[in-house]
């Protein structure tokens, strides 16, 4: 059985805590997640650079949260940031030099992705919110704290006005997190189908338990909309890049308002 329940605040990736975020990704997604785990990027410092450096370009664009518990020690991360038509992150990455082999690798395989998936044009929407990072600490895999984020993200994209939250996501349990939100699998990619011309698994070791990457979509639900009484946030038009950060910047009282900032987590979010 599982301990008295647990509370886990959500909060804003603010500039002061990116050292400790950055060093909780190291410590967590670079040594779990699939495609870094199988391009062994813990082993190349250029490799680890560039990551971090395209993450901190995301941490930026201000839409980003962590879980920290109730010692203040950060137990989940979730990097996430508003994708407009006209300022979308691939058109930004792919003009971007970056000459770690292994990194290039790792996302021209999210690109395929993302291009073939494809959501700005299939859900019509012009902005939309991306998740780019989801990770928890080993000792709170499976118990809801996945989902307590992406709850998190959807109610952020429901207070910016965006449609849709979507991302790649790379681990089954992640996918089955989204999957309770109603996502939809807009493309995927079996790990083992990605080869190199000559027929060469570029991601090995993977494993069974984890077979395939993919680009989920889910629609924000009605019911994390704000009041009708709230005519500021009701009347605005869908936010760009440049709208949204305005708005994050004063948009702590309405976290408060929309009652997020706590997840009780035990098992699942309550």
């Amino acid at each position: 059985m599982l301990g008295p329940k647990k509370k886990i605040s959500l909060m804003d990736i603010t500039p002061d805590a990116y050292p400790s975020v950055l060093e909780f990704i190291k410590d967590t997604h670079f040594s779990s997640d699939p495609l870094c785990r199988a391009m062994q990027i813990l082993e190349s410092d250029k490799t680890q650079a560039e990551y971090i450096s395209q993450i901190i370009y995301f941490l930026n664009g201000s839409a980003s949260l962590m879980a920290v518990d109730s010692s203040g020690k950060i137990v989940g991360v979730l990097v996430g940031k508003i994708e407009d038509l006209d300022e979308c992150s691939e058109k930004i990455v792919e003009s971007s030099t970056f000459t770690s082999k292994r990194f290039k690798t790792i996302q021209n395989f999210i690109n395929f992705l993302t291009k073939n998936g494809n959501v700005h044009e299939k859900y019509k929407c012009k902005v939309f919110y991306k998740v780019h990072v989801l990770a928890v600490r080993d000792d709170w895999l499976w118990k809801g704290l996945e989902k307590a984020l992406i709850t998190g993200a959807l109610r952020l994209s429901s207070i910016m006005g965006l449609p849709r939250l979507a991302g790649v996501f790379t681990t089954y349990k992640n996918q089955c997190y989204m999957s309770e939100f109603k996502a939809v699998t807009d493309f995927e990619i079996y790990y083992s189908e990605w080869r190199t011309d000559r027929g060469l698994r570029i991601f090995r070791g993977t494993g069974k338990t984890e077979p395939r990457a993919a680009l989920m979509s889910a629609p924000v639900p009605e019911s994390f909309r704000p009041s009708m009484d709230d005519k500021e946030l009701t009347e605005s038009p869908p936010l760009t890049s440049d709208r949204g950060r305005r708005i994050l910047k004063t948009r702590v009282p309405i976290w408060n308002e929309l009652g997020i900032n706590i997840a009780c987590v035990r098992g699942n979010v309550c």
